[in-house]
């Protein structure tokens, strides 16, 4: 099993599922379009991951689903219930960028309520300033309306809510684990090799 991200990629062994975020075996078949093998025809090849059993489609070595195979996968130390909302979001994007802003907007509280102390976005977001999270995070949770006067409630549709939202989202997520869950486990396994000298 591979810690680091090993993106998806044509005929390879394994590599990070698009649709279930695992790292997982691949098994390849591949059809030949407009023709036989020696025509010019494109061939098309399929991918299929051994975790979830969903496959992946590929027009000569290009891949052409999942649309959204782009977009990060969530960060291994994610909660569990906040993972699963962000890889619906994943596999939701490309037909409802809003519906994927919704299911975002929903897994952020959801985080934001593990590493709190109460229910209330707002309350919470003032605990975790004073456990570093970074003021920008907190300006760009304004500006993409999960707190302040012009908030959405999560898991509500908003029309105005674009694709661009929908990336934002997808990456402050993953910048909030990083800066309160992997970064304080790294400064803590980094202490624990140093010496002593208090």
């Amino acid at each position: 099993m591979s810690s680091e991200y090993t993106p998806p990629s044509f005929k390879e062994v394994g590599f990070h599922c698009p649709h279930c975020g695992v790292y997982a075996h691949q098994n390849w078949f591949d059809v030949a379009l407009e023709g036989g093998p020696d025509d010019s025809g494109e061939t098309l090849s399929l991918g299929t991951c051994e975790k979830c059993g969903r496959f992946s489609l590929w027009i000569d070595g290009e891949m052409i689903y999942p649309p959204s195979a782009d977009l990060p996968l969530p960060r291994v130390e994610m909660p569990e219930g906040v993972r699963e909302v962000y890889l619906e979001a994943r596999r939701t994007l490309d037909a409802s960028p809003r519906a994927a802003s919704a299911l975002l907007r929903l897994a952020i509280r959801g985080l934001i309520s593990h590493l709190g102390e109460t229910d209330d976005v707002a309350e919470n977001l003032e605990y975790l300033n004073r456990r570093g999270l970074d003021e920008k995070i907190q300006i760009a949770l304004r500006r993409l309306r999960m707190v302040g006067e012009e908030a959405v409630e999560p898991g509500m549709i908003d029309s105005g809510d674009g694709e661009e939202t929908a990336r934002a989202l997808f990456e402050i997520l993953n910048l909030i684990v990083d800066a309160l869950l992997v970064q304080p486990r790294r400064v803590d396994e980094m202490l624990g090799k140093l010496p002593d000298r208090e």
